[in-house]
């Protein structure tokens, strides 16, 4: 959840499993980790604008975000 989460909405609850997931304001595109690789690589296309680069930071908090909700769901 580090990768996506806003580190206040973490330090602000007892339980992760708390945590809003839904919420937008917890969970900004633009501090979305992607890791070293998928920034690497797209720093290695050419003609890539920022615009397509926000698009896509946030399909991969959407997907990531659909993933801890249905962890957080199935979990007890």
């Amino acid at each position: 959840m580090v990768r996506f989460v806003k580190p206040e909405a973490l330090a602000s609850v007892q339980n992760i499993t708390k945590i809003d997931l839904q919420k937008k304001e917890n969970l900004p595109a633009k501090s979305v980790h992607l890791g070293f690789a998928t920034k690497a690589a797209l720093n290695s296309v050419r003609g890539v604008t920022e615009k397509y680069v926000l698009e896509f930071r946030m399909d991969c908090r959407n997907a990531i975000q659909a993933l801890c909700s249905k962890m957080v769901e199935k979990s007890p």
